[in-house]
């Protein structure tokens, strides 16, 4: 009904003008939206009539020329408006220059304007890329282009010191274009945009698009949306919490003061008129200037407040004229509203365009006329067409007073002016104050209401905090490692000052020394696993702290494998002798030539030949013992060199939650950490672990299998064992569980410097302590089953005497067996000579030649018997001393004469040569 009041509106203004009847028509199409999106032609399109009657009414502008206006509504819609514009083209009479409205319809009449050689004028578009003079050849617009606005915005955003800015539109050209350009100003002034998030119309569309915005912290929100959607958007923040005193709108200026309030059922937004207030309040908008603020009057005529007063009489009887039976307390109600009417604020603009037209016109007109050229010989596509490139220049000339302030266009015709920038304060708009763009001179009439009246801060303070390790952990666990290492260093010095010189180059002191060395590097690598961590230490250099991870994890390998590789050796070579015994000999106690050295010049020799014996024991000598150990870190080497070439080790930044003030909610704290990274990380920790793992399993299995052998040159295996146990238990749980924690700064560095400080002192205590225990106490008596290396000393004094008894008997036995050996020679011939007497019947004969007797022969033959009696004796007396020593040596599980032993044994006692054959030195 609304649209019928206005075409009978129209037709009273034509037959108004009658009486102002000029000889020629000019005719304008134009299309108004009257309805859509943005139904700015209802307040626009009265405006225009007005501007209409106006211009004809005047006898200087366009004196031969009648003004017309044929009109259509587009709805705001692209499609619909591009149809309107062919109707208008193609039916009579032709139209000289077209009107248009808002940006979506404008942009396509634009860019298709040109082919019919046309002018197009629009009040309401404010799409940037209507600026584009290329794209858009002929196209002029009283309404400032929206990205006129941006500078605004950027000026109170340094005012205000916001650096950090979040982006919502409506997915339209004009706002799209309009938040491209405020993106490339807002970097160079660096500005942060911290979310951009266009928008669809529907309700979970807009749900969706604001919590991503409050997932993101925006504070300051740049709005860009039509009138029906902002509604929308606001509906959804108030459920979503986004507003508030923390959260600043900044959206567009030019909708109805209450535009919040209206049409809530009708477009299905789900929120009450007080939600939607509490939703808008402290919202700011910015606009262009529309209204000439000084009552001065313009080119018409008029004033700015004469045009209000008009508009609004013009408005009002369109309310009363409608035919719809409506109370008259309802009547009133909404001729109270009718400032706040869709397009109220452009209708000035709209008044403007159709004076700018017809000044141009007239321009042309009159410069056409000493050409003998008329406006009514216009036709679309004449070529060239004089008429329209004389319209051009005249629209490019234009500068007029309007009721809008000033009107000139810009090289890409568009319009200059002020904007203007206001605040709603309880459900109205404040003026704060004005932007002028030429100049860009910000003047605000009022500081905005804030609450507190503090400035709301654009984010959250975000402090970052480097979670530091506590000095006072950190000291402490140095103290403790230089504690350890100077205990070990006495304990080290004090048994290799009490070891003979012949001991000092057996290889089992190198590999305890190797062994002190590699708990000793793990120790230092505990300084250098906290040396970034604590408070006063940053560091700034990249390769430093690249080359103090490098160290952190050679330290910790080299020193792993230096420490339990030579328990593991140690450990090794016991098995091995322990399986093959046939290497083995029975001399299992280095004899008294290595126990003392008593000439010091002929220490070498005796050193080269106690390493030989010590060979000829374990089938290895010491520098064998030392290569192997090498192998293991050799390993360790060719890892952590392909580590480093491959994927090394860099700084990193690991991130925890925030954590809030106590006593400012706009601060929040960031805990990072800084660590050694690389891109595959896990997968070189897995070959170490890998390496390491299957190390530690097999030592496992030989501590278990050796645990009961014991052998002179290894009387320690039990203590080994026991320090193998402590190092792969220790192991096992702190590489995993170190993984595991390696977030928790302060228990991660406390729980692995603990496990590398437990295995070290106790792997050196296991190896070194019952040493000096029995150094200090040397009449302790303890379990032979658990001697240590420190018993073999008393063990030798003992052997030495034991030896020396041995050696002496065998040297009494070697003579009365060569003694005997002579007696029984001799016997021999004296039996074969009386053999030979008794068979041929003659008397025997001693060795002198004389005969015998038979009382001689008979005491020769008794001694004889003696003789036999006292050999026999003597082999008997050799077998049991043999026995007992084999008793006394299986009493002291030194060693088990096996099978073989025992027979060559029985066959040496058997042979009247076999006590000193290839078994018999023999040391106890």
């Amino acid at each position: 009904m609304l649209n019928k009041k206005l075409f009978c509106y129209f037709i009273f203004f034509h037959i108004n003008t009658i009486h102002n009847f000029k000889e020629k028509q000019l005719h304008i199409g134009a299309v108004f939206p009257m309805s859509g999106d943005w139904a700015g032609g209802i307040s626009c399109r009265p405006a225009a009539l007005m501007a209409l009657n106006d211009v004809n009414s005047q006898h200087e502008i366009l004196p031969d020329y009648n003004l017309t206006m044929t009109m259509k509504d587009s709805q705001c819609i692209a499609g619909l408006g591009t149809r309107m514009m062919y109707e208008l083209i193609y039916t009579p009479p032709v139209k000289i220059m077209f009107l248009t409205g808002c940006s979506t319809v404008t942009t396509f009449v634009a860019q298709a304007a040109p082919r019919w050689n046309l002018i197009v004028m629009a009040f309401g578009a404010s799409s940037p890329a209507l600026s584009n003079r290329a794209r858009f050849p002929s196209f002029f617009r009283t309404h400032p282009s929206a990205s006129l606005q941006n500078p605004t915005r950027l000026k109170l955003f340094k005012r205000w010191g916001w650096k950090r800015v979040s982006l919502i539109w409506e997915m339209e050209e004009v706002f799209t274009s309009t938040i491209h350009d405020f993106e490339m100003t807002a970097k160079e002034l660096n500005i942060t945009i911290v979310k951009r998030q266009p928008l669809q119309k529907h309700s979970q569309a807009v749900f969706l698009a604001l919590k991503s915005l409050k997932n993101e912290g925006a504070r300051i929100i740049v709005g860009l949306f039509y009138e029906k959607l902002a509604r929308r958007v606001f509906c959804e923040a108030y459920k979503l919490g986004l507003y508030g005193a923390k959260v600043v709108w900044i959206i567009i200026g030019w909708y109805p003061d209450d535009w919040w309030k209206f049409n809530l059922k009708n477009d299905e937004i789900n929120c009450t008129v007080e939600q939607m207030k509490i939703a808008v309040e402290g919202h700011i908008t910015t606009e262009s200037l529309m209204w000439n603020s000084d009552d001065v009057v313009t080119l018409s005529g008029l004033t700015s407040r004469k045009f209000k007063s008009r508009l609004l009489d013009m408005l009002r009887d369109q309310w009363r004229n409608t035919e719809d039976k409506i109370p008259e307390i309802l009547i009133n109600e909404r001729l109270s509203q009718l400032t706040k009417i869709s397009g109220y604020a452009e209708a000035p603009l709209a008044y403007d365009a159709i004076w700018a037209i017809a000044i141009a016109l007239d321009k042309a007109a009159k410069r056409l006329k000493s050409k003998n050229i008329s406006l009514n010989d216009f036709q679309y596509h004449t070529q060239p067409n004089k008429i329209y490139e004389e319209l051009h220049r005249a629209m490019n000339e234009t500068n007029f007073m309007g009721v809008s302030t000033l009107v000139y266009f810009d090289s890409s015709g568009s319009r200059i002016s002020w904007t203007r920038i206001e605040q709603m304060i309880n459900g109205s708009y404040k003026l704060l104050g004005h932007h002028h763009i030429l100049t860009d001179n910000l003047t605000l009439l009022s500081e905005p209401s804030w609450e507190n009246d503090k400035i709301p801060k654009d984010s959250i303070a975000l402090i970052f905090q480097r979670r530091a390790l506590p000095l006072s952990i950190y000291i402490g666990f140095c103290c403790l490692v230089f504690i350890c290492i100077i205990l070990g260093i006495i304990c080290i010095y004090w048994v290799h000052k009490c070891t003979p010189i012949s001991m000092k180059t057996d290889g089992k002191l190198k590999l305890k020394l190797l062994c002190f060395a590699g708990c000793i590097l793990n120790m230092c690598g505990i300084i250098c696993l906290g040396a970034d961590r604590i408070p006063s230490v940053t560091i700034q250099s990249d390769t430093l702290f690249m080359i103090l991870c490098q160290l952190k994890v050679g330290l910790i390998c080299i020193g792993f494998s230096l420490g339990y590789g030579s328990l593991f050796i140690s450990i090794w070579v016991v098995y091995r002798v322990a399986t093959n015994r046939k290497k083995l000999i029975p001399d299992q106690y280095i004899n008294n030539k290595c126990d003392k050295i008593e000439n010091p010049k002929h220490a070498n020799d005796k050193k080269s030949n106690c390493e030989q014996r010590t060979k000829n024991k374990t089938g290895y000598n010491s520098w064998e013992l030392i290569g192997m150990l090498g192998s293991f870190c050799f390993s360790d080497i060719l890892i952590l060199a392909a580590w480093q070439y491959f994927d090394p080790l860099s700084r990193s930044k690991v991130t925890f939650n925030q954590e809030k003030d106590k006593f400012d909610e706009d601060i929040h704290y960031q805990p990072y950490m800084e660590i050694c990274d690389c891109k595959n990380l896990g997968l070189w920790l897995g070959i170490i672990f890998g390496w390491k793992g299957l190390v530690l399993i097999l030592g496992l299995l030989l501590s278990y299998e050796t645990r009961n052998i014991k052998f002179s040159f290894a009387i320690d295996t039990r203590s080994t064992g026991m320090a193998v146990y402590n190092v792969v238990v220790l192991s096992l749980i702190a590489a995993p569980v170190s993984v595991m924690i390696k977030d928790k700064q302060s228990a991660h560095f406390v729980f692995v410097s603990t496990a590398i400080l437990l295995t070290s002192s106790l792997s050196l205590g296991l190896i070194y302590l019952p040493r000096l225990k029995r150094q200090f106490s040397k009449t302790s008596d303890q379990d032979e089953s658990k001697i240590s290396d420190d018993e073999t000393i008393q063990l030798r004094k003992a052997e030495e005497e034991q030896q020396k008894r041995v050696n002496t008997e065998n040297e009494q036995l070697k003579r009365q067996i060569t003694e005997v050996e002579r007696e029984i020679e001799h016997l021999k011939t004296q039996l074969m000579n009386e053999y030979d007497i008794q068979t041929s019947s003659q008397p025997i004969v001693s060795i002198h030649g004389n005969f015998l007797s038979n009382e001689n022969l008979n005491q020769y033959n008794e001694n004889s018997c003696r003789r036999k009696d006292r050999i026999i004796t003597n082999k008997k007396k050799c077998e049991r001393k043999k026995l007992l020593k084999h008793s006394w040596l299986s009493k002291q599980h030194t060693v088990t004469l096996d099978k073989e032993y025992n027979d060559k044994l029985s066959v040496a006692l058997e042979s009247t040569s076999g006590v000193y054959s290839e078994f018999g030195m023999i040391s106890i």
